[in-house]
């Protein structure tokens, strides 16, 4: 991912070197969507209590990723104000910390599985998992509450 090494999460906010971007010859549309949306995400507030675990864990025909409550909000939220896939998948990869360029195509598939279906899913909250099958282009399979 091209944004990825530069979004830095320290549990509060998320911070995105505009500079160190540019020096690396980034798209300047894609910093400047970027910055846009981590001021948005920034904005949100997380929750008073994190229920659940977060993690990311490769089976033989695939792999889960778990998301506390926090992290499952934050993510809803994100989707719901239209943060761009480079931005959302640079969250994910501070959340769960998943192989490289696996964090897109995570954000890719809650996209498509949309903030309705999350929120239904986080209802409890206590975090969600996500069945995804396939090594290569994997898709997401089941979707619940760690309750």
């Amino acid at each position: 991912m091209v944004i990825q090494p530069f979004v830095i999460y320290d549990e509060n906010s998320f911070y995105f070197d505009e500079e160190s971007a540019r020096k690396e010859n980034v798209s300047e549309d894609l910093i400047e969507s970027t910055s846009k949306d981590i001021e948005l995400m920034n904005s949100v507030q997380p929750l008073a209590a994190c229920n659940g675990k977060s993690k990311y864990e490769k089976t033989s025909v695939g792999f889960y990723t778990y998301f506390n409550s926090c992290q499952a909000s934050t993510i809803i939220t994100y989707i719901q104000i239209g943060a761009g896939i480079a931005t959302l998948g640079a969250a994910i990869a501070a959340f769960i910390a998943p192989p490289l360029g696996l964090a897109t195509i995570i954000a890719v598939g809650l996209i498509d599985i949309g903030a309705t279906a999350l929120n239904l899913s986080s209802v409890k909250e206590c975090g969600l998992w996500i069945k995804w099958t396939g090594t290569v282009n994997p898709d997401p399979f089941w979707i619940g509450s760690q309750c």
